[in-house]
């Protein structure tokens, strides 16, 4: 945008303005142009206008434009898109009641925007009329509550078209002057502006004056204005309506300057400003009117410009700019944050009324030492003397304005030849209450005789010649009790004397007392008075009534002193404030005299700034600091800040800007070489907040806004996981330093605060319902209340709590299935399993009972012979009586693989007595079963304890001389039984003495296939067989017997 300086000068008409009054007020006043440079598609535009959203459309001869304050979106006509804008060229703009757009166009088009998919409804109303009617485009539109849309060509009256039955009829314009010519009736048949008020009349501005309009009775009532003479010009042609409230209306006319119609007396009063041909029409033409302030009236005019009219004085003012009028305004409209647009026939302009809170104007010294370092050190406003007094630093000295007079009167000042510098540096000013001005520069000190307007130079101010060089005078003071003070770059503090004029150091010693701060730079007064000291990385107090310091702060506030500290000032509490650069502020806090507390404000805390470059408090005690994004007021109070820039009139310099006071509410702002006033008034006056709006919503980058409706909720389908915001705001005064955040609730934690960038991303997220929230602040760091959008994300099926369930049913159905299957499967194994054990073991029982039974009775029929060969028929007979026997059993028992008990303990008895006979009763047994103990009903394997008798037998009591004896104790529980085969023979390591050759093979078949058997039919039961030895011994601990016992599973 390009900015014009605008003035203002005076204009006369039917009565007298005060230029000085008019000047003042608008002075300086910012138009920027908008043109290519900022994307508008042409700066040959049509019309313009804002709709209810907020949207500025411009219709130009490229292209409808949209405008946010700053940037544009351009439609234009596209081949074969019946939805897209019918024509680039020419366009007129109007907003019907509900805030639609409606575009009209040449040969009697017509279209609707629509918001949702960013398109056009069409309409061609020029079918419905005569081919000769057709004559020119649409200029006049209008909306009625009833849906019918009412439009005027030229030439071709009042239209209405009824979309919805088809309906159109055209209404001609009674009481035309039938004096005029076919052709000039004919041309006063022309509608130029239309309205409808809250009762649904229409009142029509047209070529032959006003009318209103009943759509029910279909009438028309003309307001007339005045006696009719054909000869001369008209000041009824009426192009605009401004309603005042219900009572009346204010209209332009071509030719007719501004009038004004009661409707309660239906009269007409008309002001204009050109007075040397009120008849003609080459003057007094006004196109619109928008209002300015309750008294004011802005006006567009072809011939004069852009003006102002005062409504209670009756007179108007006009705009010009470089001493030239605006050309051609045809149109003005106030947006709805205040900012005046301007169509001319030069392109688009605005003017933003909060533009113009700063001035600033540059100090016109005749000379400068330096001109790229031309600075205003200090402003002193003397209203008593009607002067303002600037010191300048590599200037020209001591500069004086008469306000009045507008003069400036300059004072030299000297330069010490022995500094080696030859610059003329001013310091510091300061107006005493005894009415002396007092200077200080970097070289002496003087004293201004205001009277007689001259420079008093103090000799020699130092009691003591303390110093080797130049003394660098700093600044000089005054504190309440009028004592003034003076601060000097190698000497510290000094109090002055104004009797003596003399300097008197703060400490009685400057070079032994550890006391001494010589590198002051800065003094200022806490809410107690008392003088808080800076310089040389040091911050403290100066006590002078005790001529001491003290140094209050913690030692890690303390540290920040030694930054790069910017400014030090007292605000309206009196608590101290610090600039330290790319920190922050540091604020001290006086709680009581005897306690300050240090705290940094930083951008953390809310800060809108690290970086500064200087920092001082205002009349008020506000807080102002020069940073690299502007001029920053902050409340000391509420910590709310604003920021002006460029846009409010600041100087573009704000790094080199300088606060200063000026006495009483006096604050001036200073760049190099130049000065401002500050308006508190203007400069408290709170900005509009912009409003945020949802520009665009897209999926995979690509624009779905036709799902984003207001006050709806955006779907968004489970497999679309990246989405996008695009946002923006309506803000036509300054959008540079506009700032965003956002946030979506139910994903962020917090605000997202992404500052100029204007989209927001999303991916990957759950399905469920979120918000999405936007909000914007205004230039002054202010925030406006944020929008929100409800999105709600669709889950995959397989997300949901019925697809979870099911599945969850369904998946724990089928673990179930698959456990049952395990588990029979196993059940079917684990059955074969032991069904193959127990055949197996039955067999390995079978193959264990064919080799043991034929050991059994080898050895009974060796002792039948044995018995033979002796010639004992007697003993052979029983013998083989009983052997007999005992093959039966063990014929019948040999068929089965368990036998009960008692058959067991037959068999066993069978065969101990056969070997009772063998050895000729060398021993005694006894059979024991338990009371418990079935024998009828337990069953066991065969022969199973034969074994273990036959060796207590044969390798137990057969070499004991007498005395044998033999227990067998069968007992138990449900689950296996226990049988104790007990012998008092040799025992064991006794029988090894005596073994035969033969003995052991006996011994470790009958032995090892007797514990397989016990082993085999532990398989499948849940007690397993086993067999225990266990050696007997006397007191005297001989071997006295072996006892085996064996566990049977039954």
């Amino acid at each position: 945008m390009r900015a014009y300086l605008i003035w203002i000068p005076a204009f006369v008409i039917m009565m007298v303005c005060s230029f000085n009054s008019w000047s003042q007020e608008l002075n300086d006043i910012n138009f920027e142009l908008i043109d290519e440079e900022d994307g508008l598609s042409t700066h040959l535009i049509t019309q313009f206008v804002q709709d209810s959203a907020g949207f500025l459309w411009i219709g130009t001869y490229d292209g409808l434009n949209r405008y946010d304050g700053k940037s544009f979106k351009i439609f234009r006509h596209e081949e074969g898109n019946s939805n897209s804008l019918q024509d680039d060229v020419g366009q007129t703009l109007f907003v019907d009641y509900e805030g639609t757009l409606w575009l009209g166009y040449t040969r009697n088009r017509l279209s609707r925007f629509i918001p949702e998919c960013q398109c056009f409804e069409n309409f061609d109303l020029d079918s419905l009329m005569n081919p000769e009617e057709a004559k020119g485009y649409i200029r006049v539109f209008l909306r009625d509550r009833d849906g019918g849309l009412w439009f005027s060509s030229r030439e071709l009256g009042l239209n209405v078209y009824y979309p919805r039955t088809g309906f159109y009829k055209r209404y001609n314009l009674p009481d035309i002057d039938k004096r005029y010519s076919r052709e000039l009736q004919s041309s006063y048949n022309t509608v130029t502006y239309a309205y409808e008020d809250s009762n649904g009349l229409m009142w029509l501005c047209t070529a032959n004056g006003l009318y209103s309009f009943d759509r029910k009775s279909e009438t028309f009532s003309f307001k007339r204005y005045g006696i009719i003479d054909p000869t001369q010009g008209r000041s009824d042609y009426f192009n605009y309506l401004l309603p005042n409230g219900n009572i009346g209306f204010w209209l332009t006319a071509w030719g007719g300057g501004v009038s004004y119609f009661d409707r309660k007396s239906e009269t007409f009063q008309t002001y204009k400003y050109d007075l040397k041909d009120l008849n003609s029409s080459f003057g007094n033409i006004n196109f619109n009117l928008e209002w300015k302030s309750p008294d004011e009236l802005w006006v567009s005019s072809t011939d004069r410009g852009l003006g102002i009219f005062t409504i209670s004085k009756k007179e108007f003012q006009f705009v010009t700019s470089g001493g030239e009028k605006f050309k051609g305004v045809s149109l003005v409209n106030t947006t709805r944050d205040g900012v005046l647009f301007m169509l001319t026939y030069d392109g688009l302009f605005k003017y933003n009324p909060n533009s113009n809170i700063f001035h600033f104007k540059s100090l016109p010294i005749a000379s400068s030492q330096n001109t790229n370092d031309f600075y205003i050190s200090r402003i002193i406003e003397d209203p008593k003397c009607h002067a303002t007094y600037f010191a300048t630093v590599y200037g020209n000295g001591l500069n004086v304005m008469d306000p009045r007079k507008k003069e400036l009167q300059v004072f030299d000042i000297d330069i010490d030849p022995s500094s080696g510098n030859q610059f003329k540096v001013i310091t510091d000013l300061v107006l005493d209450t005894m009415g002396s001005l007092w200077i200080s520069s970097r070289d002496y000190l003087y004293e201004f005789d205001r009277a007689k307007r001259r420079m008093i130079k103090i000799s020699d101010p130092f009691e003591k010649n303390e110093y080797n060089g130049n003394p660098h005078f700093n600044s000089i003071k005054m504190d309440k009790d009028r004592d003034m003070w003076v601060v000097t770059g190698m000497g510290g503090l000094h109090r002055f004397s104004r009797e003596t004029r003399k300097l008197v150091p703060s400490v009685n010693n400057v070079t032994s007392n550890s006391s001494v701060f010589p590198g002051i730079g800065v003094i200022i007064w806490d809410k107690y008075d008392r003088m808080w000291v800076f310089g040389g990385g040091k911050i403290g107090i100066y006590d002078k009534k005790s001529n001491s310091y003290s140094w209050p702060l913690p030692t890690e506030i303390q540290a920040l002193t030694k930054e790069d500290v910017r400014g030090i000032a007292a605000d309206g509490a009196g608590n101290i404030w610090m600039g330290v650069n790319k920190k922050g502020l540091l604020k001290i806090d006086i709680q009581d005299p005897n306690k300050a507390v240090g705290k940094l404000i930083t951008e953390a805390d809310g800060l809108p700034f690290s970086r500064l470059a200087d920092m001082n408090t205002d009349p008020e005690g506000n807080i102002w600091v020069s940073t690299f994004k502007g001029a920053v007021y902050m409340n000391y109070k509420t910590m709310q800040y604003r920021i002006f820039n460029h846009g409010a009139g600041m100087d573009k310099n704000t790094v080199n800007m300088d606060f200063m006071k000026a006495g009483g509410s006096s604050f001036y702002i200073t760049t190099p070489g130049k000065y401002c006033r500050v308006n508190f008034e203007a400069a408290n006056r709170v900005a509009p907040l912009p409003e945020v709006y949802i520009d665009k919503f897209s999926i995979f980058n690509k624009d779905q806004s036709e799902r984003y409706q207001d006050g709806q909720t955006v779907i968004v389908h489970p497999d679309e996981d990246f989405f996008s915001f695009d946002f923006g705001c309506f803000d036509f005064t300054n959008q540079s330093l506009n700032q965003f955040a956002y946030k979506l609730e139910g994903w962020d934690k917090d605000w997202v605060y992404c500052g100029a960038r204007r989209y927001a991303n999303y991916t990957n997220l759950n399905g469920g319902k979120y918000v999405f929230k936007v909000k914007v602040a205004n230039n002054e760091g202010i925030w406006g209340e944020p929008i929100a959008v409800p999105v709600f994300i669709e889950t995959h099926y397989y997300k949901k709590t019925w697809f979870i369930v099911l599945a969850a049913f369904f998946f724990s159905g089928l673990i179930y299935s698959l456990y049952l299957y395990r588990v029979r499967q196993i059940e079917r194994t684990e059955k074969l399993k032991t069904e193959f054990n127990k055949q197996l073991a039955e067999s390995r029982m079978q193959a264990l009972r064919a080799q043991m039974n034929p050991h059994f009775i080898f050895n009974c029929l060796n002792s039948i012979n044995r018995y033979i060969i002796k010639s004992d028929i007697k003993t052979s007979s029983l013998y083989l009586t009983k052997f007999a026997k005992l093959i039966r059993l063990i014929l019948d028992n040999s068929a089965s693989k368990s036998v009960v008990l008692s058959n067991e303990l037959e068999a066993l008895k069978l065969y101990i007595e056969m070997e009772l006979l063998r050895f000729d009763h060398k021993f005694t047994y006894a059979i024991e079963v338990a009371p418990e103990i079935d024998p009828e009903n337990v069953e066991i394997p065969p022969m199973i304890i034969q074994p273990y008798v036959e060796n207590a037998i044969w390798h137990g009591l057969l070499h004991k001389e007498s005395g044998g004896h033999l227990i067998i104790k069968v007992g138990g529980s449900e689950e296996a039984l226990t049988c104790e085969i007990i012998d008092n023979g040799i025992g064991r390591e006794k029988a090894r003495e005596y073994k035969s050759p033969n003995a052991p093979t006996r011994k470790s078949m009958g032995m090892r296939l007797t514990e397989e058997r016990l082993q085999i039919t532990g398989e499948g039961n849940t007690m397993a067989g086993s067999q225990e030895i266990i050696d007997l011994y006397d007191e005297q601990g001989l071997a006295s017997g072996t006892k085996v016992i064996i566990t049977i599973p039954i």
